[in-house]
């Protein structure tokens, strides 16, 4: 038994650090996720910072009904500028339709501002829906000072990188502290002991008449209407009994007295 509980309170301290990690992450990604909507709301749509000999994916809305990237055509103020239109699809949200594709900034072009915009072929007289600003920067130092986002301008990690990644280990602990709350079920099964998962309380007027609890012990388990248990506290301190009045095959409830208020963690054994 001095095994087991060895290796459940191994599995509580990992739980307890998982559960930190996941916390983390998520803080990490609402804090990107809030830095990725200011950056958008300060820097304009059209807007596009490069260096020379970069290659940046791009989108835009078309304003008509576009089936295929054939359609579609561009005019560039610089021949060092060049652009291949992916795809078009249609928003989401609003339902217009846009273009997707992938911009070439040649490595000989000089820092400055270009004009790009894409259009329907054969469509001369058209004014272009949004008309790009393509900053080109002088060096590195330049280029990062442009940001608007704090996490790209201070560490150079793009934002959209640290928002899936911080997500991505978030949901990895959540799944870890899954699994080792289970394996932790599964050791405290072994010698008839289960954390308390829910508490109830008996309220008449303003007085606490007792407590209600949910475990994970059942008839499968030898557990019976009528059945008394040994509750234990967070330091497996002997704190009273309950008495089991209903039980399924993996679940009971039991109630005790308003002597002994009960915590979710707490832990009942089979006496």
């Amino acid at each position: 038994m001095r095994s087991i509980e060895d290796r459940v309170a191994q599995l509580s301290r990992w739980r307890r650090i998982a559960g930190i990690f996941a916390v983390l992450f998520f803080i990490i990604f609402f804090i990107s996720a809030l830095d990725s909507c200011a950056s958008r709301i300060l820097q304009p749509l059209n807007l596009v910072h490069v260096l020379p000999g970069t290659f940046v994916v791009m989108n835009g809305p078309i304003g008509d009904d576009v089936k295929s990237v054939h359609e579609l055509t561009y005019l560039s103020s610089s021949e060092l500028i060049t652009l291949k239109i992916e795809e078009v699809y249609r928003e989401f949200y609003f339902g217009g339709c846009s273009w997707r594709g992938g911009l070439t900034v040649s490595p000989g072009i000089k820092p400055g501002e270009y004009k790009l915009a894409v259009g329907i072929k054969d469509r001369k007289d058209q004014k272009p829906v949004l008309v790009f600003v393509i900053r080109v920067h002088e060096d590195e130092q330049s280029y990062r000072s442009s940001f608007k986002s704090t996490i790209m301008l201070y560490t150079g990690i793009p934002n959209s990188w640290v928002m899936v990644s911080s997500l991505f280990l978030s949901i990895l602990f959540i799944g870890t502290i899954y699994y080792l709350s289970t394996r932790r079920e599964t050791l405290f099964l072994k010698i008839g002991v289960a954390e308390v998962f829910w508490v109830g309380k008996t309220v008449v007027g303003k007085t606490v008449k007792g407590y209600e609890i949910g475990f994970s012990l059942g008839t499968r388990h030898g557990i019976m209407p009528g059945s008394r248990l040994s509750l234990f506290n967070e330091k497996r301190q002997f704190v009273g009994t309950v008495e089991v009045h209903k039980a399924t095959e993996i679940h009971s409830f039991a109630t005790t007295g308003p002597e002994c208020p009960v915590k979710p963690g707490y832990t009942v054994l089979k006496i």
